[in-house]
């Protein structure tokens, strides 16, 4: 095979798999909404559902046609008591409108003490005026710190899409 022979793109999260034909692509879009370590720390109580901010947002425009892969990074601070047995994170389309639903979910397992950083991805088929938005809940006692964090998003727009 050629090097410029076209592949198909396989993206593969959670047990989904998507093909993607080859099709000339115009750009790769790839914003990333941060907050660093130590700025700008959130709180979340216990049994809460909470919109993790990113650079102060909480929601997020994703382009309106094409496929993106999105990813969360979160670096959580737990307590050695009280400590949370599950970290659940979601991904959430239309967020805070009443399309808002839940896509792209993951759990994770806290360690009593420890500051961990956690992963979440998730791709999905953009629609016109979509938004993202992602909140995370726990079952600790007590609450939980998250300090940096990073929302990223990786776009395909097919040539000639708008």
């Amino acid at each position: 095979m050629s090097h410029n022979a076209k592949k198909t793109l396989i993206l593969e999260s959670n047990g989904t798999r998507v093909q993607i034909p080859p099709a000339p692509r115009e750009r790769i879009i790839m914003p990333l909404w941060k907050t660093e370590s130590g700025i700008d720390k959130m709180t979340i109580r216990p049994s809460t559902w909470t919109w993790i901010r990113f650079e102060q947002d909480r929601f997020f425009p994703l382009p309106n046609d094409g496929w993106s892969l999105m990813e969360v990074i979160l670096r959580v601070e737990y307590p050695s008591s009280g400590c949370p047995k599950t970290l659940r994170g979601r991904f959430v389309r239309f967020p805070g409108t009443v399309k808002e639903d839940e896509t792209g979910h993951n759990d994770v397992n806290p360690i009593a003490g420890y500051t961990r950083h956690h992963h979440w991805e998730h791709f999905l088929l953009n629609q016109r005026d979509l938004t993202m938005g992602f909140r995370v809940w726990h079952d600790g006692t007590k609450p939980i710190v998250i300090d940096g964090r990073q929302f990223k998003t990786i776009a395909f727009k097919e040539l000639g899409a708008r």
